[in-house]
């Protein structure tokens, strides 16, 4: 998406990934750190 690298991904498919991410937030999950595939990133 940010045109550094030909392996980039869309505006759309950075919007779609984004509303996942948001969709899985919940009391849970909060104050973790996730990458963009959905891990949770240790801190």
């Amino acid at each position: 998406m940010t045109g550094f690298t030909n392996s980039g991904i869309t505006p759309e498919q950075a919007v779609k990934g984004l509303l996942v991410r948001i969709d899985e937030l919940n009391l849970e999950n909060t104050g973790t750190f996730w990458h963009s595939n959905g891990e949770i990133l240790p801190w």
